[in-house]
């Protein structure tokens, strides 16, 4: 099973770029995100139980003491791009989030609350955190590559490029107070055959997923949570529509709790959920 973390050299092929030398962590989500604590790290697979009694098995689970984190970018990826670049919007989009989700706000809420971003830098930011999270048997080895993680990575390193069309990302309020970072999850549809593939990075205030070339059927009935990135560059600041209503988003524990006509296909690995302590 791949792990967050990794002993040994600290040495290995950067996540992003592919460029060899001394790797750095990257917190999952980013610091300015949260404030990292002392988490249990679980894969998706091990926090499901077959009875309410059922409990976790402590001998496999792991502790972090500072959030997740991933020993997988080189240090321009992580402090210079995410760092200097993209986190800072990611950062302010998701205290907005969380100070018009806070409960004092919670019975006065509107449908929807417009919230000026800069599309590209977030979504940047998401990615790259994505990204990020995935530590191989080898690091001395070429990172994974797959059609959605190339789309992901060149995307990510070319600020001139507007988000691949294949590539749809999403947004809602998430309140739930673990985290989850699933790369790779297929969510297949029962009723209709559907198959949708994608990332989901969630965290208290706001959770995202990336799709990739999902059926346009289904994605025009959650076209309202979409981030659009038409007509603007790197620096463009757009206005997204946060929804607030239970009926307009979905489930803060979907889709790590499938609909009943859902069934989720994963690398269980590469599906972390972290729980405060």
């Amino acid at each position: 099973m791949n792990k967050p973390r990794t002993k040994g050299s600290k040495n290995g092929k950067c996540n992003i770029c592919g460029t060899h030398g001394k790797l750095t962590d990257d917190h999952v989500p980013p610091k300015g995100s949260i404030n990292p604590s002392k988490v249990r790290i679980l894969t998706l697979s091990q926090t499901i139980k077959k009875s309410p009694e059922e409990t976790i098995d402590s001998k496999i689970t792991r502790f972090s003491q500072n959030g997740l984190k991933f020993l997988s970018l080189c240090s321009k990826c992580n402090n210079y791009l995410l760092g200097t670049k993209f986190d800072q919007s990611l950062n302010d989009f998701s205290h907005k989030v969380a100070r018009i989700l806070h409960p004092s706000n919670r019975l006065i809420l509107p449908k929807k609350i417009d919230i000026e971003i800069q599309p590209q830098r977030l979504a940047r930011a998401v990615i790259g955190h994505l990204l990020a999270a995935e530590i191989r048997d080898d690091m001395n080895k070429p990172p994974r590559t797959a059609p959605m993680v190339d789309a992901m990575r060149h995307y990510f390193l070319d600020e001139t490029l507007n988000l691949p069309n294949d590539l749809k990302l999403y947004f809602w309020p998430y309140t739930e107070r673990y985290q989850a970072v699933f790369r790779g999850i297929a969510i297949a549809i029962t009723s209709n055959g559907h198959c949708i593939a994608g990332d989901f990075l969630k965290f208290l205030p706001v959770a995202f997923w990336l799709t990739y070339k999902a059926p346009a059927e289904f994605m025009d009935k959650i076209k309202h949570l979409e981030i659009s990135f038409s007509q603007c560059n790197i620096d463009t600041w757009n206005t997204v529509s946060l929804y607030t209503k239970k009926e307009d988003i979905f489930r803060s524990n979907w889709p790590e709790v499938p609909d009943d006509d859902q069934i989720l296909v994963l690398n269980d690995g590469r599906c972390l959920i972290t729980d405060p302590i």
